[in-house]
């Protein structure tokens, strides 16, 4: 006889450190009959399996690459610019080079201002950063902006300053 048992409760801490590594911590970990149970478990339950820790899931390598080990996080496999980590971050198609995060375009608004948009992934959220000048560091102009949203208005940079708008995925 085979018995399922089924998660009742669970604790899961995500932290974010420095450099933008999370990290979850999981306690408490329990079935319906009050056992405990193993990570590996919850892996299989829940997906979130990283059999050969390189920082991509299992299933994210399985959808794209078809297996667990073939994606290598630092290579672009689409020579779109982006890296596989980088692509599983944006949540964009690691094998399609025409699938990436990017800003779409800068629209004049009225009062002197700009409209920035760019296109939505799922489950992600967006920040909006802008350079005058590509040699000096890019400041934050926002952030959180989650999808849906896909357009944010720049009040602050008139049509008299010329710049630089990039967009960062957070997952």
């Amino acid at each position: 006889m085979r018995q399922t048992n089924h998660l009742d409760r669970v604790t899961l801490t995500v932290s974010t450190l420095p450099g933008g590594t999370n990290t979850l911590a999981v306690s408490g970990v329990k079935d319906l009959y009050n056992n405990a149970m193993s990570l590996q478990q919850m892996n299989f339950l829940y997906g979130a399996a990283d059999t050969d820790h390189d920082g991509l899931p299992d299933w994210w390598e399985l959808q794209y690459f078809n297996n667990i080990t073939n994606a290598v996080p630092s290579v672009d496999n689409d020579n779109d610019g982006l890296s596989n980590w980088q692509e599983y971050i944006a949540g964009t198609d690691p094998m399609n080079q025409f699938s990436t995060l990017r800003v779409e375009n800068i629209i004049p608004a009225a009062g002197s201002t700009y409209v920035v948009t760019w296109t939505p992934q799922s489950n992600r959220t967006y920040n909006v950063l802008w350079t005058d000048k590509l040699t000096t560091n890019f400041t934050t102009q926002v952030t959180g902006l989650a999808y849906p949203q896909a357009r944010w208005t720049d009040t602050l940079h008139g049509a008299s300053a010329d710049g630089f708008y990039r967009i960062e995925a957070v997952k």
